[in-house]
């Protein structure tokens, strides 16, 4: 099932070593599996304020025993930038955490829209023209300065 994942799914020991990772992860990688497995994210090259932000969150999780969400940008070695949202989860054996799955869900088209909404927000809201929006029932629900400035309200 892990290897049909879109999503990519890994696996660290307390040493932040891959002691597993699917297909998915190896393509966005950029090495095969047999090189990723035993290796820590420096050995395999990636940013180190990355590697911090991850570890920190790995450890976190260790220490904890909690499921952790987190959200990051990432550019892969063929140069293509990424949003990743990712839950690192505890695998326990005999009461103690022993590792940490990490699943990794590929968010850059929602945060590309997300931004885009932003972006014409700011447009609406810094422009002189009146500009609002009602409801189906005729309720004004907002409206921006210019339309302050043209109605005085």
């Amino acid at each position: 099932m892990t290897e049909n994942s879109p999503d990519l799914i890994a696996r660290f020991d307390r040493q932040n070593r891959h002691t597993y990772a699917n297909s998915a992860a190896v393509k966005l990688y950029d090495y095969s599996q047999e090189q990723i497995i035993g290796k820590t994210h420096t050995e395999l090259g990636r940013d180190p304020e990355l590697i911090e932000f991850w570890e920190r969150s790995y450890e976190n999780v260790f220490t904890t025993r909690k499921t952790e969400t987190i959200e990051f940008q990432y550019t892969s070695p063929q140069g293509k930038e990424y949003y990743f949202n990712t839950r690192i989860v505890p695998e326990f054996v005999n009461s103690e955490v022993t590792s940490v799955l990490a699943i990794s869900r590929d968010i850059t088209e929602r945060k590309k829209s997300e931004e885009t909404i932003q972006i014409l927000a700011n447009i609406v809201e810094s422009s002189n023209d009146a500009i609002g929006t009602i409801s189906l029932d005729g309720i004004i629900t907002s409206w921006n300065k210019g339309a302050e400035q043209v109605y005085g309200y």
